[in-house]
């Protein structure tokens, strides 16, 4: 007795100290406790269970999940599916946790929370906003918030708007954001952004605690999306400052930096490649793979490749490709990849070739691939393979597309065809509609389709599309119009009949001519001097405006004529034409003064010339240095080489200058 009571003191001991460590998180300290614990009663479910709670505290899911197959028989009567599965979500084994989960008849609200956070790993968010609306209405606790944040987040990525979801917190705020942007609403999601921005500065401002860096690296998640939400309004200028504002806080997020650096390459392009390599390596971070999103992970992986064509890294590219075949299956944008390749080399012929194969072996490609292959015919300016490649499309009656394929036959001259694709183009509507009321692409295919007859000068095949469409829509002035004036080509009469039924033209107008003609802005400044009064009475209140023009006469200036005019003789008929074009124009001549060099007729002359001599013998001295270099520079000749004078320097003039 006076052992077991030795025993069960020291247990109680040992648990008031695994609950003083416990309360305090420190499980590295609970650990050598619960041994201990576990040593004199190994079989205690309670001790068992805090061995458990301990390693997945701390992280170790391999051996918490080997510690649960091992004491299972021990652990018989407790439900462990919560554990198990959390730390197969944990080891990113998200389908296993799934199965687990999903085998319980009646889970509890843990059990729920974790399931809506495995849908939501697996992008099923319409099963996971159902769990998320089942957990808010069944549970009251203080973990309301966090639930219905992320609720707004599943529903954002649906574009599914919850009017019932709370936005005064900075986090449903940036959610709701996400959900606009969803929808396209880029304007109204830049201002959500800045709203949840300031939410999110107001939230921590009675914190002392907090400080400035930890509240950037909160705002760092709003701040990369209001910078996405710039870019797809087309200013890069604002999304490039907010990404690398961000990245110079250097966050620990590395989805953040990874998301960041992503959207910062696509921006740069091709021009600045050097700030995208360094930005790249954010996209290698460990563990991204099981924090985005599937649509996330591709888009990086272009990036890639994209980048490695522009900065002209062949042995990278090919990598990239090969991990973005083999990771997401996406053969086709392989195969894109490599015939943009192609085009940036210039070899065409190559880029045609690659997707003409693609087409051949396989018989799903997208419309990415056919209209990449048309852009390409129309590159090299082959518009008729880019007709028959559009025609090949599976969705070839969109209306895009058959816009394209007429405009291109119009061009080549064949509008005859281009009439026929439209009238199959309007059958394959029509049995799309099925009798009901006209869809839009139905109405927009008619209402072309008689543009088109009407072109063409058919006006009776018009007429037929027209009939349909007033048919749809009988107030419709423009349509009754249109067809008034195709029944106009060929039946008057029926024209006639029908432009009884256009409304008439409103001619009474609620407009104050008196205030109209007093307006001083729709005169000039010197109509406006003009204006003069009309009933000058005293009795007489109302005043006009008139404006009073003279009216100018037109004065016939006689024409100037030359002073040598002479009426006998009959005018010279180049007399338009500058002197230099006129075949009489003859160049004078200049006399032959400074012409020559000092080898030429000059030179010779100069030997001759007795003032020349005198002049050259005076100025001996002066000369010296000219000569010395004269006889440098120049051969002998058999004429004796003369010394050009010295000339003085001229005084210049005073005055004005230019």
């Amino acid at each position: 007795m006076a052992n077991s009571s030795a025993d069960s003191s020291s247990l109680d001991q040992l648990f008031a100290q695994l609950k003083r460590f416990a309360d305090e998180g420190d499980y590295n300290k609970a650990d050598p406790v619960i041994k201990k614990i576990l040593k004199e009663a190994p079989q205690d479910k309670d001790a068992l269970l805090c061995r458990l709670c301990s390693l997945i505290q701390q992280g170790k899911y391999d051996n918490a999940l080997t510690f649960i197959k091992s004491k299972r028989d021990l652990l018989s009567g407790v439900d462990l599916t919560f554990q198990e599965s959390y730390c197969y979500y944990r080891l990113h084994k998200t389908k296993t946790a799934l199965e687990l989960l999903q085998s319980q008849a009646n889970p509890n609200d843990k059990c729920k929370e974790l399931l809506a956070q495995v849908l939501y790993r697996l992008e099923n968010y319409k099963e996971c906003i159902t769990v998320y609306r089942n957990l808010i209405k069944n549970s009251q606790d203080d973990f309301e918030n966090e639930r219905e944040t992320n609720l707004a987040a599943a529903c954002a990525l649906l574009s599914i708007h919850d009017r019932n979801l709370r936005e005064d917190t900075y986090e449903l705020r940036y959610n709701a954001a996400c959900n606009l942007l969803s929808r396209g609403q880029i304007k109204e999601t830049i201002n959500k952004l800045n709203e949840a921005e300031e939410l999110c500065r107001r939230s921590y401002d009675d914190d002392a605690d907090v400080t400035e860096e930890e509240i950037e690296d909160e705002l760092g998640v709003v701040r990369v999306q209001l910078g996405f939400a710039h870019q797809r309004n087309q200013n890069n200028t604002e999304a490039l400052r907010l990404y690398n504002q961000v990245l110079k806080t250097k966050p620990t997020d590395t989805t953040l930096v990874a998301v960041a650096s992503n959207n910062v390459i696509t921006i740069n392009k091709d021009k600045d490649v050097f700030d995208s390599k360094k930005k790249i390596k954010a996209l290698a971070a460990e563990g991204l793979r099981h924090k985005l999103t599937s649509s996330q992970l591709k888009s990086m992986e272009l990036n890639k490749c994209l980048l490695h064509i522009y900065a002209n890294q062949p042995e990278q590219f090919q990598e990239s490709l090969q991990h973005l075949i083999k990771s997401h299956d996406m053969h086709e944008m392989a195969d894109i990849l490599r015939s943009f390749r192609s085009v940036k080399e210039k070899n065409f012929e190559n880029a045609i070739s690659i997707l003409q194969n693609m087409i051949k072996e396989s018989s799903n490609i997208t419309e990415k691939g056919f209209l990449t292959l048309a852009q390409l015919y129309l590159m090299q300016g082959n518009k008729q393979m880019a007709i028959e490649t559009l025609k090949k499309m599976k969705d070839n009656h969109r209306l895009g597309i058959i816009a394209t394929v007429v405009a291109l036959l119009t061009n080549l001259g064949e509008a005859h065809s281009a009439s026929k694709l439209m009238d199959e183009n309007t059958q394959h509507w029509y049995k799309e509609a099925q009798g009901s009321e006209l869809p839009p692409q139905l109405f927009v295919a008619l209402k072309e389709n008689a543009n088109l007859k009407l072109q063409l000068g058919k006006p009776e095949d018009a007429v037929a599309s027209l009939e349909s469409l007033r048919k749809s829509s009988p107030n419709d002035i423009r349509i009754l119009s249109q067809l008034i004036t195709a029944y106009s080509k060929f039946n008057s009469e029926k024209a006639e009949l029908l432009s009884k039924e256009l409304p008439d033209v409103e001619t009474e107008v609620d407009i104050d001519v008196d205030n109209l003609e007093m307006a001083q802005h729709l005169y000039s400044a010197r109509q406006a001097k003009r204006m003069v009064k009309v009933g000058t009475d005293a009795g007489d209140s109302d005043l006009k405006p008139i404006i009073v023009r003279k009216k100018r006469k037109a004065r016939k200036r006689k024409g100037k004529l030359p002073k040598n005019f002479d009426a006998t003789k009959q005018p010279d008929p180049e007399r338009w034409l500058p002197r230099r074009e006129r075949s009489y124009y003859k160049k004078r001549k200049r006399a032959p003064i400074g012409k020559g060099g000092s080898q030429g007729s000059t030179a010779s002359s100069a030997g001759y010339d007795a003032s020349a001599t005198a002049a050259a013998a005076t100025s001996q001295n002066k000369t010296a240095p000219v000569a010395e270099a004269t006889k440098q520079q120049e051969k002998p000749t058999a004429a004796q080489p003369v010394k050009k004078p010295v000339k003085k320097p001229v005084k210049k003039k005073k005055g004005k200058g230019w």
